[in-house]
């Protein structure tokens, strides 16, 4: 779900962020232009795990 033309945010529901998320985050960025990226995992208990990356 794209909220500006320079993020991009992925939403998982796992235990963690995995090795693949990530990847698919930078393919995502990589492949758009955009520089910025957000992983919120709601998966890990107590809180959710926000991940930043960027170009």
């Amino acid at each position: 779900m794209n909220h500006e033309r320079h993020e991009r945010y992925e939403q998982h529901e796992n235990k963690e962020i995995a090795p693949e998320h990530k990847a698919q985050l930078i393919n995502y960025l990589r492949a758009t232009g955009m520089k910025l990226g957000l992983l919120v995992n709601f998966g890990s208990y107590p809180k959710a795990e926000i991940t930043r990356m960027a170009l």
